[in-house]
């Protein structure tokens, strides 16, 4: 014979079992590899559900001179992963006045890699500010 206290335990064990895929759901990152671009990365195609372990949203983008493009790399990982990730690469600062940097993100949120924008935008900025430099140059000399 069931008791009231393990009927109880028992149904509430069963509605979490049945509603458990439903109430919990999983990170949902950016993912892409290697885009040139980020608007490659950013669609609703590219949003993806993270595994259960999978609890960080990492972002990577490198720039080398040597290559001369830019690399967009996107996806789930771990927490401590991603930090390690940053220290691995303190070798290459995240500094977009050096030929050759590499900056990592780690967010927590669903949707939190959809910008790697903060990391690029201020690489064209200072491009844009050496071209007029160099425009201002020659209309001065010129």
């Amino acid at each position: 014979m069931i008791t009231s206290g393990c009927r109880h335990t028992l149904i509430s064990g069963l509605i979490l079992l049945l509603l458990g895929p439903d109430c919990i759901s999983s990170l949902k990152c950016y993912e892409c590899d290697n885009e040139l671009t980020n608007n490659f990365c950013m669609s609703d195609l590219n949003l993806h559900e993270c595994g259960p372990a999978l609890d960080t949203c990492q972002t990577i983008v490198a720039y080398s001179d040597v290559s001369e493009k830019l690399s967009i790399i996107k996806t789930c990982s771990v927490n401590a992963s991603c930090h390690i990730q940053k220290q691995e690469n303190k070798d290459i600062p995240c500094d977009k006045n050096q030929n050759k940097w590499i900056c990592t993100s780690c967010c927590h949120e669903d949707g939190c890699n959809i910008s790697g924008q903060q990391f690029v935008q201020s690489s064209f900025s200072v491009l844009q500010l050496l071209i007029v430099s160099l425009f201002a140059t020659v209309v001065v000399v010129g």
